[in-house]
């Protein structure tokens, strides 16, 4: 059986990522789409002309639209991306909701406010509409692979986790928020280190928080600033070994061995890393996994639940810089109002 696809903003994300020659990956939905064979009919929405003249050269074949109103009245849509600025995403997914699709992809976060997030997953799941959210790591092997490599206890007893990063606590913190609830479980609160603060990112600070998770695990974020270069880094050391990842490109291991200076320590020597891969094939196996998702209830591994919370910790991390105290979550619902701005 195949599908039609509609993705509805054709900017970085939704397209042009893959319009850089140095990326030699997919990196965008429509790069996603189009390499699916499931996929028999693929469609572009966008207000701006000259992106969609952009999206022709690259892709012929697709069926192009200025208007996601005039697209849904006339094309029978299965599965639609949603990489349009954040304050746009909730009408346009309650279009996609009233025109019936099957599954909903959307990039982060998931609207403008907890409130506005919430409402959205519960509208997909009464309409039985499967819904993914774009922290792409979920769907990347080397990062899968990681995470079960932790839980299965190979590392030992996590001593320690310290993530660099930059460009706002709401834009790159949602992709960290995510991925520590991906490999470490539940965020039970969250601090704010105010001197540590970084304004790089207009209206969005880069901030340095302390993460404690519900099995009383702690985790470092330190903000770095993006003006100079970007970094995604998390540097995770158990009792049996250490493992660094790069931004997911690259990655260092490390495993318990002998010193070669003295007989009473033992060090971490780096050694051949037992997992492959690393940024690729995300967005092709994201398109799968709703595929999966509509013809057999395969679970998304990205849901509506995980970009809540990921929203979530992001404005935790935001009110605990402004109350400079620890903020507890889950986050009370007077809290659901709070808007960010277009990440």
């Amino acid at each position: 059986m195949t599908y039609s696809a509609a993705v509805i903003g054709c900017g970085r994300a939704g397209f042009s990522y893959d319009l850089d020659p140095k990326r030699k990956e997919i990196y965008s939905h429509l790069g996603g789409y189009s390499k699916s064979d499931r996929i028999a009919n693929l469609i572009a929405v966008d207000e701006n002309e000259q992106t969609l003249s952009l999206v022709e050269a690259k892709f012929p074949n697709v069926r192009l639209y200025k208007s996601a109103k005039e697209m849904f009245r006339n094309e029978s849509v299965d599965i639609v991306s949603i990489a349009t600025p954040t304050k746009k995403r909730e009408n346009l997914i309650d279009l996609a909701i009233k025109h019936n699709v099957k599954a909903i992809f959307c990039e982060k976060p998931l609207s403008i406010s907890l409130g506005s997030a919430i409402r959205i997953a519960r509208a997909c799941e009464s309409k039985n509409i499967s819904l993914a959210v774009n922290h792409f790591r979920r769907w990347d092997k080397l990062h899968i692979d990681v995470a079960d490599y932790l839980k299965s206890g190979n590392l030992g007893t996590i001593q320690c986790v310290s993530i660099k990063y930059n460009n706002g606590v709401l834009n790159t913190g949602s992709h960290v928020f995510d991925l520590l609830r991906m490999f470490f479980g539940e965020i039970t609160s969250v601090r704010t280190l105010p001197h540590n603060s970084l304004s790089d990112r207009p209206g969005d600070p880069t901030l340095s928080v302390i993460v404690k998770f519900q099995s009383g695990l702690f985790a470092d974020l330190i903000g770095c600033d993006s003006q100079f270069f970007r970094i995604f880094e998390i540097d995770i050391i158990g009792t049996k070994g250490r493992i660094v990842i790069d931004n997911g490109y690259n990655m260092a291991f490390y495993v318990l061995d002998a010193s070669p200076h003295n007989s009473e320590f033992k060090i971490l020597r780096p050694r051949p890393a037992p997992f492959t891969g690393g940024r690729r094939f995300h967005y092709e196996d994201a398109v799968s996994n709703m595929i999966g998702s509509i013809e057999g209830g395969e679970k998304i591994l990205c849901d509506g639940n995980d970009g809540f919370k990921s929203l979530e910790a992001s404005i935790a991390a935001w009110l605990s810089y402004c109350r400079r105290e620890e903020v507890v979550l889950p986050l009370d619902e007077r809290y659901f109002s709070i808007e960010v701005q277009d990440v």
